[in-house]
């Protein structure tokens, strides 16, 4: 698993101050991966949680990223081995049709 970069890129500096003060430092909780704990108090907007999310989605495709309310935090959890499976099949079947649809045009 790849560790989160000092910089979030779409996110605010301020928003950033509001995340672990060692950005680099991945907490774990049984399977659990904290990522960016957020205080109530910080001035942060959904839509910077939402690209925080998406990045460290995008840098860890074997993970289901997720804001989880409890924690207050952007977390977590490896994705079962047979759901990547299905994924990656589903990526194969979509190109091949969107493959034929093309030549079909033609």
């Amino acid at each position: 698993m790849k560790k989160e970069s000092s910089e979030v890129e779409g996110v605010s500096e301020s928003a950033q101050d509001g995340m672990n003060k060692d950005r680099n430092k991945v907490e774990r909780k049984g399977n659990k991966y904290i990522w960016h704990r957020i205080k109530k108090s910080d001035k942060i907007t959904l839509k910077e949680v939402s690209e925080m999310i998406k990045k460290i989605q995008k840098e860890n495709p074997d993970q289901e990223v997720f804001f989880d309310g409890d924690e207050y935090a952007i977390c977590s959890v490896p994705i079962d081995p047979a759901i990547l499976k299905i994924r990656e099949a589903n990526k194969k079947a979509k190109a091949k049709l969107v493959q034929s649809k093309l030549i079909e045009s033609l």
